[in-house]
């Protein structure tokens, strides 16, 4: 198979067989960011002139982006010669003021951004110090509630965008870069049914700006909230269900045993409440494992599959056993 060849830089690139595109431009020694390679951060967007790439390398992308030619490097193994080049800081990144940063635990971090703008309940943000490395992070309120926007992040003693922040002080600010919102994963203000949110560790941010904005429009179906994490995320889980009204909520919390997760709970709630299923709406944020998990538990329940909204959170720490959802 004939290799095809990429313009870049004022430069010429072959790429190999079954080779994305940003793994031949890595391979040569071209400084692209990246972060979790999988398609969710999009911090590896180029834009190819003319936009001729394959639709799948532009999943997810806005109609701004994909009417620029933006594509995702990580996903894209092309077909033919591309010209390509890097997007421009305006069309990536803004610039934001951190205004505040509180750990909700020892494990957890929240940032408060002024972000001001409009985002959906259960969106999240690509995030960056550098304008390089990037991370994912799920806003963790409703933009209709929350004058800021406020980020959850699990500290990670080598963590990119974690370690650096975990440092910051009023004196020696980060800068900080934003690019978002993304994400489809996001509260349905015309479904008037029972509501099920389950996330594990940082999934419960993305959950609870689905319950706070469900809360703030009067939803009249139950709300009910499972929390999974491990023992020491009890505090972190405290201050999830805080400042939401407990007359409107069911909580739950769920501690991991030894690092064995059970799903036990949430059956015994499929099972009681199996004559609504069929209305309730499903939101689960986490792990790719977690993620399967629960959603293989609810379909079995009986929640239809298209009632299951789901977002997989992508592990991007150098040392995977340090990280968590």
């Amino acid at each position: 198979m004939k290799n095809t060849v990429l313009h870049f830089d004022k430069q010429t690139f072959e790429c190999l067989p079954d080779e994305t595109v940003l793994e031949c431009l890595l391979r040569n020694q071209q400084h692209i960011p990246y972060g979790c390679r999988a398609g969710a951060c999009q911090s590896c967007l180029l834009i190819a002139e003319p936009p001729v790439v394959d639709p799948s390398a532009q999943r997810g992308l806005s109609a701004e982006q994909l009417h620029q030619g933006a594509f995702l490097s990580c996903q894209c193994r092309p077909h033919g010669a591309l010209h390509l080049r890097r997007q421009r800081s305006e069309e990536k990144w803004r610039k934001t003021e951190l205004l505040g940063i509180e750990k909700l635990s020892e494990n957890i971090l929240q940032i408060t951004l002024d972000a001001r703008g409009y985002w959906q309940a259960g969106q999240y943000f690509t995030l960056s110090l550098d304008g390089e490395q990037a991370r994912c992070f799920s806003a963790a309120g409703s933009a209709q509630v929350n004058r800021y926007l406020t980020l959850q992040l699990r500290l990670l003693g080598n963590g990119a965008i974690s370690g650096p922040l975990s440092n910051a002080t009023p004196q020696r600010q980060a800068e900080v870069w934003l690019g978002g919102p993304f994400g489809d994963c996001v509260f349905d203000p015309h479904h008037t049914g029972p509501l099920l949110l389950i996330g594990r560790g940082t999934g419960l941010a993305p959950a609870r700006a689905i319950v706070q904005q469900a809360i703030h429009e009067h939803h009249p179906g139950s709300i009910t909230l499972f929390g999974f994490g491990r023992s020491d995320d009890t505090r972190y889980w405290q201050s999830i269900c805080s400042d939401l009204p407990s007359g409107d909520l069911n909580a739950i919390f769920c501690a991991d045993d030894g690092g064995v997760m059970s799903l036990e709970d949430v059956e015994k709630y499929l099972k009681v409440e199996q004559s609504s299923l069929r209305d309730t709406q499903v939101y689960i944020f986490g792990g790719d494992d977690f993620v399967k998990a629960v959603r293989r538990q609810c379909a079995l329940g009986g929640v239809p599959p298209r009632n299951i909204r789901t977002e997989i959170f992508v592990d991007c720490s150098p040392n995977p056993l340090e990280s968590d959802d």
